[in-house]
């Protein structure tokens, strides 16, 4: 942090507003303010009287009554009136102030504007009380007019002395009072902005030796209201004389009176109102930290760790338990708390864990009910006596005082090894349950973890077993079903496959005919530009194709004819020759077979004697010798393969070759009568190289028309159009001619149906942007042939992710979770008492260290009165300056809030080993600064969606006239800067931004029926908060339209007024007692607030019956009745809350959708709030016409 940093902390905390009482007293439209010349309107007297009672005496009562002309007050009948029956409501006044004759209006008009306005500081200091557990109703006197030196337009209006006094009343009387406890002091807030505006230091503060008497006297009051007037400017006329009391000035006369008196000068005007702690201890914090700045780790600080132990005795549940174990690694932590998930719960836990390992807490909060809360739980525990809670440093000493002097009670000893034993058990088997828990609660898949995909699967399996034929095709397809990346894998897959599916629809017919293209055709191209392209070249190459096949079919049908002509003439050759040996054969067996046929010595000589004798065996002889050559001759019709057979050699008899002939002769016949068969084989396997030579005579042709053949082939392929190279399986030029024409038959479809390609464009362009996974499994839907592409994948991808994490399942043993349950009420009970034990031995340890540095006895330091060390009570100031080691150690666990820290505690880096902030998103940045530099371990505990710092709304702050606006309404700019920190909303959103670790708590408790959360849950936390089940069904939400009118100049709702009164009668039951629920009451703004608390007020002095009921809301134990509106209800709760929205229709018809602060940026938060306190039931009264209800979005 730097030097600009801090110094536009403290000029925020120096400047304030001027709407603040302590730099604009005058009242204006306020309701939260009474003029102290008001007074007059009940008896002339009064403002002078009050000003004597207030400079002479320390404590005192000053009462009044409002009670015109001394009538009696009129009995009103509450049922007779119908005011649970919806019946007309009393006038908007002091309940008991009865109504003035017609004929004095405008002294009614008075009397109602003085009981309006202390009815509304009533209510709003009761309301302070609650809440931070301080009353800050008190006097302002007198009064300082100041022309700002920085800006001469603006003159303020600042009371000098702040009277800090109790207001009380009894029907219709008021009483006004003082005791010596309370405060006296000069204008802080003053003093600081006068200090700023004049570049001075040194203004007068009130010196404690004017107190001594718990009055500040009249010569008193004259020194020091001069010294202020001669240190802002010399010539100031001093102040002297008897108080002339006069009305406060806006800011017209305030002009005028600065001409007139001079500038500085004094009025005796005063006003009473709610005067908020000065934020002085703050400023004096910041002002130090800037003069230190460059000595300051700020967050660089070092931070030893503290939590050895992560066991805490509070029971937490896993998100709460998240956010304790993260301090583990964490110094500075957010804890986003929505509604009733148990902020104070983590809290406590976090403390109780840190008092286990001897650490100490400081918690700040500006709600007392939320450190009320954290000190109930612990003390609940046995731990209240270690909590110190300090919202008042003057009302809250005596609790402190007795808390150290009390004598403590024995705490049961415990060994240390035994719980250490105990923790490592413990650890192990959580370790087990968790590892078992962690497995069945891991989102596997998206957020569906092992249970929602088996009945996701189970639910979805009807669909069908396709998901099973795309596992038996692909398996797991390398995917890894356990990777961290794979629900993104999956969502991807099943989009791409969505969109897919639906462009296949259009393509599913032509995806034959253009699967063949290459898809790098359809990257980065128009489908205009690559149809045109394709229909161009595909034609050319179809003009090219045609010719190699025209010349192909040329030759094949040439090379058939030529076949065709072969065969016949060798069937002819091969039958003439046969038949020739045949006949010679024959015809010289009829002769003389014997000696033709023998080829033995003897018939060779008895055919060569016959031979000279015969004609006839000489032609014999001839014939013999002549038939084997022309035998063995048949084996020329062997070379063309044709026909395979075989000759054997004659050796004995020539009748060796009849067999042969025959055999020879059935195979040629078995030949030619098949010859078309065999032709057309050889049609089919002849090639450029293997061909039929003997039939066929042109081997260039040949070559030719297959060269071509191969040259177009190569010609398709190297186009680039076509997804696959395309190749003759032969080199047959049959195969080549018809694969050719398969082509051509392809491509011809193509261009045929060219205009389909634009769809197909479309569908395959999105196919290649799938992922692997993706494209994978398109491939095999459409070999499946399924419509359910995702659901068949979606179902692929659980049945592997189920396959993939089988072996995880581990069945539950409900025995180890009674051990765990077991070994923590152990742990609780021990640590406790250990926790007990230390701090009451180190409280010993360092009382006798204190009293052996000091020789003084601790009682005597924390003093109840003055005793012989000391004079008079010592200031827990005192007492902590001097051993805030000994302090800390009686209250390891600091509650306060911010002012009081500052107060109490030395501005030191690391005082306390952890300070938490709770309700964070409330805590302004310039409050808490100095308090989170005290801690080196930072918490900060809230909810963004919740109400903002309290001043955030400072324009609605309540006024008589709810829709004016007072002249003197004017705020001194600071300017703001969105990336300065300083600038930060709240502590919560600093924290954000300065990247604090983050834990969320998101189990719902507060709700008993989850239509309480719903609305909230869905509108502003995503629906990520999960409520608790109904213990049983019935009715939470109820909705009355009572249609009532807006009173604008009151600012209430009479109607819905009567149906709250009315609610409240019905839902309480006397006989019942303390059974009957809490309730609190909601309203939209503080006038309709206040207005149902007179009625409640009014209802109960008119009504016993009534006001037994009330008697028995306001003593339900630590919940009584409250009736609060949306800007200070966050944190409380009750069994039933009854919502006013206030806001309908006007008396003219009109209606503006204007709801107050709602309207304003951010003012959803407010709405989050007041929707979220009930733990039973909402009832909502309301008057916004039911025409404008419809507009709104359902969620």
């Amino acid at each position: 942090m730097n030097i600009e940093f801090l110094k536009k902390l403290k000029q925020k905390l120096q400047i304030g507003n001027t709407r603040s009482i302590h730099l604009n007293a005058y009242p204006g439209n306020r309701a939260a303010r009474l003029d102290l010349s008001d007074l007059a309107y009940l008896k002339q007297s009064l403002p002078n009287d009050f000003i004597r009672k207030l400079l002479n005496n320390s404590a005192f009562e000053f009462k009044f009554r409002i009670e015109p002309d001394d009538q009696p007050l009129r009995t009103f009948d509450t049922q007779a009136s119908g005011i649970f029956e919806g019946g007309p409501a009393p006038e908007h006044s002091n309940t008991a102030v009865s109504p003035l004759p017609p004929q004095n209006k405008e002294k009614e008009t008075k009397l109602n504007h003085i009981s309006k306005r202390l009815s509304s500081i009533f209510y709003e200091n009761e309301d302070t009380y609650l809440e931070h557990g301080i009353k800050t109703f008190g006097f302002g006197y007198p009064n300082l007019i100041y022309r700002t030196k920085s800006d001469p337009s603006k003159v303020i209006s600042a009371p000098v002395f702040i009277w800090m006094l109790g207001l009380s009343r009894d029907k219709n009387e008021w009483i006004i009072s003082r005791d010596e406890e309370q405060a006296i002091s000069v204008n802080d807030v003053l003093l600081n902005y006068l200090e700023q505006d004049l570049s001075s230091t040194g203004f007068s503060k009130l010196n404690e030796e004017y107190l001594s008497d718990s009055v500040i006297d009249e010569s008193e009051f004259n020194e020091i209201v001069n010294t202020l007037l001669s240190q802002i400017s010399s010539a100031a006329v001093k102040i002297s004389g008897e108080h002339e009391i006069t009305p406060m000035l806006d800011k017209v006369n305030r002009v005028k009176h600065v001409q007139a008196g001079g500038n500085p000068s004094i009025t005796y005007s005063g006003i009473f109102g709610l005067f908020k702690t000065p934020k002085e201890p703050l400023i004096r914090d910041i002002k130090s930290l800037i003069s230190r700045a460059e000595t300051l780790h700020f967050d660089k600080l070092e931070v030893p760790h503290y939590q050895d132990i992560k066991y805490s005795a509070v029971e937490t549940d896993p998100t709460q338990e998240r956010a304790l174990k993260n301090l583990e690694k964490n110094s500075k932590l957010i804890i986003h708390g929505p509604p009733g998930t148990g902020k104070s719960q983590t809290l406590t836990a976090i403390i109780v864990n840190a008092l286990f390992n001897k650490t100490k807490c400081l918690v700040v909060c500006e709600k007392r009910t939320a450190l009320e809360v954290i000190r109930k739980n612990l003390t609940a525990l046995g731990l209240g006596s270690l909590c110190g809670l300090i919202e008042d440093v003057n009302r809250d000493r005596k609790l402190i005082i007795d808390a150290v002097r009390d004598p403590k009670p024995a705490v049961k000893p415990v060994r240390r090894n035994i719980l250490d034993t105990i923790f490592s058990e413990t650890d192990g088997i959580i370790e087990e349950v968790n590892q078992n828990h962690r497995f069945y609660s891991k989102y596997l898949l998206n957020d569906m973890s092992w249970g929602d995909l088996v009945g996701k699967f189970i639910k979805d399996k009807d669909t069908g077993n396709h998901y099973l034929e795309l596992y038996s095709l692909l398996k797991n397809a390398g995917i890894d079903f356990t990777s961290d990346n794979i629900s993104e894998l999956y969502n991807s897959t099943l989009n791409f496959i969505q969109k897919n599916r639906s462009l296949f629809k259009t393509v599913k017919s032509d995806l034959k005919t253009f699967s063949i293209l290459d898809d790098s055709l359809f990257s980065a191209r128009s489908a205009k530009d690559i149809v045109l392209e394709l229909d161009s070249k595909i034609k050319h190459l179809l003009a090219q194709l045609n010719t190699v096949i025209n010349k192909l079919t040329a030759l094949h049908q040439n090379y058939s004819i030529a076949l065709s002509s072969s065969y016949a003439e060798y069937n002819a050759a091969f039958n003439s020759d046969l038949n020739a040996i045949a006949g010679l054969y024959r015809s010289n067996c009829e002769i003389n077979k014997k000696l033709f046929t023998g080829l033995n010595s003897w018939a060779n000589f008895k055919l060569n004697l016959l031979s000279l004798l015969s004609g006839k065996y000489k032609q014999l002889k001839r014939d013999k010798n002549t038939i084997l050559p022309q035998f063995y001759g048949l084996k020329k019709f062997r070379e063309t393969g044709y026909i395979e057979f075989t000759i054997s050699e004659i050796k004995d008899d020539l009748s060796e070759m009849e067999p042969q002939l025959e055999m020879i002769d059935q195979k040629l016949n078995n030949w030619y009568s098949g010859i078309e068969e065999f032709k057309a084989a050889r049609l089919i396997e002849y090639t450029s190289v293997d061909y039929d030579k003997f039939a066929y005579s042109d081997p260039a042709l040949l070559s030719e028309a297959d060269v071509s053949a191969d040259h177009i082939l190569n010609a398709i392929n190297d186009s680039g159009l076509f997804a696959a190279d395309y190749k003759f399986e032969t080199s047959a030029v049959k195969h080549k001619l018809d694969a050719l024409c398969a082509l051509d038959s392809i491509l011809n479809i193509v261009v045929k149906d060219i205009n389909s390609l634009y769809d197909y464009y479309y569908w395959r362009s999105d196919y290649l942007k799938c992922n692997e996974t993706a494209r994978k499994l398109i491939d095999e839907l459409i070999e499946l042939n399924t419509d359910n592409w995702k659901e068949t994948a979606d179902q692929y991808f659980i049945f592997n992710t189920l396959l993939a994490h089988e072996s995880n399942i581990r069945l539950r043993d409900s025995s180890r979770f009674e051990e765990i349950q077991e070994n923590l009420g152990k742990i609780k009970e021990f640590q406790l008492n250990i926790i007990l034990d230390y701090w009451q031995r180190r409280q010993a340890e360092s009382s006798d260290k204190f009293e052996d540095r000091t020789g003084i006895n601790v009682n005597a330091l924390y003093n109840k009165s003055r005793n012989s060390r000391f004079q008079k009570r010592n200031s827990l100031r005192k007492i902590i300056a001097a051993d805030h080691e000994l302090f800390t150690d009686h209250f390891p666990v600091m509650l306060t809030n911010p002012v009081v820290c500052s107060s109490l505690f030395e501005m030191r880096e690391g005082l306390f080993d952890l300070v938490i902030f709770d309700e964070a998103s409330q805590l302004r940045v310039e409050d808490i600064y100095a308090a989170k530099l005290r801690g080196k371990y930072r918490i900060v505990s809230g909810d963004e969606n919740q109400m903002p710092p309290s001043n955030y709304f400072a324009a609605s702050q309540l006024v008589i006239e709810s829709d004016s606006m007072s002249e003197d309404e004017e705020e001194i700019e600071i300017t703001t800067d969105p990336g300065n920190l300083a600038d930060s909303e709240s502590l919560l959103e600093f924290a954000i931004r300065r990247g604090y670790n983050e834990a969320f708590l998101d189990i719902h408790y507060r709700s008993k029926h989850p239509d309480l959360i719903d609305f909230s849950n869905a509108a502003f936390y995503n629906s990520r908060l999960n409520p608790m089940p109904p213990v049983k069904n019935y009715k939470a939400l109820r909705y009355f339209n009572v249609c009532g009118i807006y009173n604008q100049a009151e600012g209430i709702n009479k109607q819905e007024a009567e149906k709250v009164i009315s609610s409240i009668n019905e839902l309480i039951d006397p006989e019942k007692g303390d059974n009957n629920p809490s309730i609190g009451v909601a309203t939209f703004n503080i006038l309709q607030r206040n207005y149902i608390l007179d009625m409640v007020n009014f209802a109960a002095n008119s009504s016993s019956a009534f006001a037994q009921k009330v008697s028995i809301l306001m003593n339900k134990p630590s919940e009584p009745f409250f009736v609060k509106n949306l800007e200070n209800i966050q944190g409380d709760e009750r069994d039933i809350i009854i919502i006013s929205t206030t806001f309908g229709k006007r008396a003219d018809g009109s209606f503006l959708q204007n709801f107050g602060p709602i309207n304003q940026e951010k003012g959803f938060r407010l709405l989050n709030v007041i929707v979220t306190r009930a733990k039973h039931m909402m009832i909502v009264c309301t008057s916004i016409p039911d025409e404008y209800i419809r507009e709104y979005p359902t969620l």
